[in-house]
């Protein structure tokens, strides 16, 4: 499924899907091409946006994407 097949999905469902790219963005080599379309669409933009700012560097592409708080998280925030 290309970008272009997503006509079909309404316009929050796509903004959703960008900005959840967005916030979970992560290096061309760590992505997966059974991804959404509109997911990888969206990191492709980023990484044009990165690599015009110049800001795509060694540590940029370090990010690592958190997990969701759990039972270690819990504790450390009652101590």
């Amino acid at each position: 499924m290309s970008v272009s097949d997503t006509a079909g999905i309404d316009l929050i469902r796509e903004l959703r899907l960008r900005q959840w790219a967005r916030t979970h963005y992560v290096p061309a080599d760590m992505r997966s091409d059974s991804w959404h379309p509109l997911v990888l669409d969206e990191m492709h933009r980023r990484d044009a946006e990165l690599s015009e700012s110049g800001a795509l560097t060694a540590r940029t592409q370090l990010v690592y994407v958190p997990l969701a708080p759990g039972d270690l998280m819990e504790l450390a925030m009652a101590s």
